[in-house]
């Protein structure tokens, strides 16, 4: 005689779902690594891995165009988007997994200039960051 099958409420599948859900997007929680740019530098290293941009918070003295030098740490596809501070995309490159790319970037003015991943959910797993161009950082 064979043994019965269990079946798994679907009040079990959703706590299973959840918990899951809060794994992951406690894994990708980013923390703020914060970078100051020195007057009279133009190359910035970012770094971008799963889930996140190390440094996240980068404030640059005055505005002006800037070479980012982006490495994909991960195995996983991204890209680097940049937007203005009225929030329309300046630059935006894919990133290669274990590959280095620059992208030139024109901060035309001061303000807030948020960059994000906009590989499907990226961005919402915390890849997001931020350059404060001639502002203190926030």
């Amino acid at each position: 005689m064979e043994a019965p099958v269990k079946r798994r409420s679907p009040l079990f599948l959703s706590i299973l779902a959840a918990s899951l859900t809060f794994f992951i997007y406690g894994c990708a929680s980013a923390q703020t690594v914060k970078l100051t740019v020195q007057p009279g530098t133009q190359s910035i290293d970012i770094a971008a891995s799963n889930f996140k941009f190390d440094p996240n918070l980068i404030n640059i003295p005055s505005p002006g165009t800037y070479t980012l030098s982006v490495t994909n740490k991960s195995g996983l596809h991204h890209n680097i988007t940049v937007k203005d501070p009225s929030g329309k995309v300046i630059a935006k490159q894919g990133l290669t997994p274990g590959k280095t790319v620059q992208v030139s970037v024109d901060f035309a003015e001061t303000g807030t200039y948020p960059f994000l991943c906009t590989v499907d959910s990226h961005a919402e797993l915390g890849m997001t960051g931020k350059f404060q161009v001639g502002t203190a950082s926030q």
